[in-house]
């Protein structure tokens, strides 16, 4: 575990033990697993419906959480193989350790509804994907991020202000924030390890949308329409800076625009056993102006003109669902989850316009062991053709291919499957198996096959 792992929850620890210091209890003598982002995650997660290698820290995190503090302090690491076909054989290691503190300031200073929220990571490693299987366009292992990230020791990855009122019914949020922290996702999405469903890549490339572990400034709002039906709304400043290399860099230099999101939620519960499913439909307008990938001002092909490339929005729409479909009765673990989602681009300046995935989650395959997960993703991605257009323009006349492609991208299918094994509370191990088609979506390199172990712990 890397030093600030230590010095970030000694520190979160000393701040609560000095302000609390007359009410510590006597010591006694006695993020789901898988998820490198809070995706889907409550904003103030309960510490004791959590599993931890330590468990409660002799009470302490217990005492902590009823006067107000949650400290959760995790390590994540994804080692990847390209063990046949793609562009080379060989395997990079990516790992994350991770501090969250969220503070419940109604316990703390009798401020109803409103708590503070902040998570710093540290990351490193190498992206397997783009080293040995030839794919710039998906990475089969998800912590790893991007290079600027990696390059930091510390990263804040969000710091917000949140206030519910009207008896929870509305969440407001605002300050340091990603997009996907709160749109187009799905609970249990970062079971898996390629980039296909855990905060996959459509909704954030070339877009103002952010993904864990960037932030910009912004702020949502989510309320209760009626029932099972939630509508959420937000606005988040675009800014490619992305906070810069340590997450702390906040000045509005470089701000191309804002990303207004919307989603609408439906929670079901369907049939006699009361199977939980959530479904989600959406979108979002990024007013940033983004160059037409085709098209110049003067009506040519941009590979074949000098002039400035036509200046256009980008616009999405979303569908996602995850429902269970069977459970054998109402009081076992065991069950069968299925997700899948859908979204269409903007094409003209969208690197991706259509992307679809499916995935299902068997948890307790082996009656032995109920608490291990099983799961199977196919995801594919539709290359936006007006780029793909260019691409074939640029390779007839020997120049470089837009997009850093190895060929001209027109679609790429990922395949993965993968079982969770839950060695004890807060530890589990996953081994991974991906074939990805047309790496790049580009003919250029084999179809490969990707060998994949993760390692998952909550402290």
């Amino acid at each position: 575990m890397r030093s600030f792992l230590a010095v970030g929850s000694l520190v979160a620890v000393c701040s609560a033990s000095t302000a609390f210091a007359a009410d510590l209890p006597p010591m006694t003598e006695q993020f789901e697993p898988g998820s490198q982002s809070p995706v889907g995650a409550k904003s103030s997660p309960d510490p004791q419906s959590q599993s931890h290698i330590f468990d409660d820290w002799n009470d302490r995190r217990k005492w902590l959480s009823n006067h107000g503090i949650n400290l959760d302090l995790s390590y994540l690491s994804e080692s990847a193989w390209d063990v046949a076909g793609g562009m080379a054989r060989g395997g990079t290691y990516a790992g994350q350790e991770n501090v969250r503190l969220d503070i419940d300031w109604g316990k703390i200073a009798s401020l109803n509804g409103f708590s503070t929220h902040v998570d710093i990571v540290s990351r490193q490693g190498r992206n397997a994907s783009s080293e040995y299987v030839g794919d710039v366009l998906f990475q089969a292992q998800e912590i790893y991020g991007t290079p600027l990230v990696e390059q930091a020791s510390v990263h804040l990855t969000y710091l917000y202000l949140e206030q519910m009122l009207a008896d929870g019914s509305i969440d407001l949020k605002a300050g340091r924030l990603a997009v996907r922290n709160d749109f187009a996702n799905l609970p249990d999405g970062c079971y898996f390890m390629s980039l296909g469903i855990c905060a996959n890549l459509a909704l954030s490339a070339n877009s103002g949308d952010t993904v864990f572990p960037v932030a910009n400034w912004g702020g949502a709002m989510k309320v209760e329409i009626s029932g099972p039906l939630s509508l959420s709304i937000g606005g988040y400043e675009v800014n490619p800076n992305d906070g810069g290399k340590y997450g702390f860099d906040w000045g509005l230099s470089g701000a191309t625009g804002v990303v207004i999101p919307v989603e609408l939620d439906w929670n079901v519960k369907l049939g006699p056993q009361q199977l939980p499913g959530i479904y989600k439909i959406g979108g979002s307008y990024d007013t940033s102006p983004l160059a037409n990938f085709f098209r110049a001002v003067n009506g040519l092909p941009l590979p074949l003109t000098t002039a400035p490339p036509v200046e256009s929005r980008r616009g999405t729409f979303a569908l996602l669902a995850q429902q269970q479909v069977w459970r054998p009765d109402p009081h076992s673990d065991r069950e069968l989850t299925v997700l899948a989602g859908y979204e269409y681009n903007t094409p003209a300046v969208a690197l991706f316009e259509h992307f679809a995935f499916v995935g299902l989650l068997y948890q307790g395959l082996l009656r032995s062991r109920p608490d291990d997960r099983a799961g199977f993703e196919l995801a594919y991605v539709r290359v936006s053709p007006y780029l793909t257009q260019v691409q074939q323009l640029q390779a007839s006349l020997g120049l470089p291919l837009s997009n850093a492609a190895p060929g001209v991208e027109t679609d790429e299918i990922i395949l993965e499957a993968n079982y969770n094994i839950d060695i004890r509370p807060g530890l589990n191990i996953m081994p991974d198996l991906q074939y990805i088609i047309r790496p790049s979506a580009a003919g250029t390199y084999p179809n490969a096959w990707v060998a994949g172990f993760r390692v998952s712990a909550q402290f």
